[in-house]
Formats: C-alpha cells, sequence, structure tokens
C-alpha cells in the first residue's frame, strides 16, 4: 500500500510490483505519481531482508538470501538456537564458508579506517571511537542497538531494551620466543 514503504528509505529504486510502478527516491514515496508525501522518520529494516518479495533472492539488490534457518534448539538455564542464514553478497569466509553466517560470530574489529561491527548475520557497519569515561552509550537507531565502551576497555553492544547485551574484549596475544 502507499501509506508503508516495501524498503527502507536509505535506497533509490524502481521496481513494479503487482502491475504498478513504485519509485522511491530518498525520502519520497511516488506510486504512479498519483501519491506523493514525505514519509515519516522510521528505524532502518535489515537493508538485504528489507525487500524479500522474491525470496530467495532480493530483487532490488540482487541477491540471494535465506535468513535465520534454524538447525536446532536446546532449551535451559542457557538456551541454544543453533540458526544460520546466508548472503551471496557477504563478504569474508564466515565458520561454514563464503557468505554463511551463525550466532556467536559477531565480531568488533579495527582497521585503517577505525572500528567496525559485524553482526550475526555477517553485515559490517563503522562505529564510532568512544571513551571509557562517556557516560552515555551512543544509540544506533537503525540498528537498534546502544555501543558503549566500559573502565575496563571493554567495547558493549547492547539491545534497546538492555535484555541482550555482548561484550567484546580485546584479543591479547602473547608471545615467548618459541616461534609457536
Amino acid at each position: 500500500t502507499a501509506t508503508k514503504p516495501a524498503w527502507p528509505m536509505m535506497h533509490s529504486s524502481s521496481v513494479k510490483i503487482r502491475k504498478r510502478h513504485i519509485i522511491r527516491a530518498g525520502d519520497m514515496f511516488h506510486m504512479n505519481n498519483k501519491f506523493k508525501k514525505k514519509l515519516p522518520p522510521k528505524p532502518c529494516i535489515s537493508c538485504k531482508a528489507a525487500a524479500a518479495a522474491g525470496r530467495p533472492v532480493n530483487p532490488i539488490h540482487g541477491l540471494k538470501f535465506l535468513e535465520s534457518e534454524t538447525d536446532f534448539a536446546f532449551e535451559g538455564i542457557l538456551p541454544l538456537v543453533w540458526s544460520r542464514s546466508y548472503y551471496s553478497d557477504q563478504d569474508g569466509t564466515g565458520w561454514l564458508g563464503e557468505g554463511w553466517s551463525v550466532p556467536g560470530c559477531q565480531r568488533i574489529i579495527r582497521d585503517a579506517a577505525g572500528l567496525a561491527y559485524i553482526d550475526d548475520h555477517g553485515r559490517l557497519f563503522p562505529l564510532p571511537e568512544v571513551d571509557e569515561d562517556d557516560e552515555e552509550p551512543v544509540l544506533f537507531e537503525s540498528e537498534q542497538i546502544w555501543f558503549s565502551k566500559n573502565p575496563d576497555g571493554h567495547y558493549v553492544i547492547a539491545s534497546l531494551d538492555g535484555s541482550i547485551a555482548l561484550r567484546f574484549a580485546p584479543l591479547v596475544v602473547a608471545e615467548d620466543g618459541s616461534d609457536e
């Protein structure tokens, strides 16, 4: 419908859906030039999975994806859900091979461009430099997460409600001189 966009506001695209030519450009939504209105700001859905009309192929980005294929789940005090997702455009090789991601493979990396977070779907996005003295965490509205650094030097990524928090400690390498 004209009130609900088929994909996030960040992209400009043109596509035919149900015999109607829909053009999405910036923050305007046009439907056969009959409906023109500024869309309200809203959180970005995962860009890769946003246009799921052609499952398992995203027609806007031209990539193949399988989202949240659950293989098994164990209930208990510390439940374990083993699910996997595949994106044909994912850079790098995951634990299950090229394009595959599983929970637990999230990581923060530092390179020449600075810090970046790789989520459980293999998506990479830049993080700002934060100081442990910063009292307020940084909010990423599009991803619905908080990012901060605690006094121990560990980075923390948490859900909006704080129910899930991932703590990332720096990798320490010790060398004993034996080349092992």
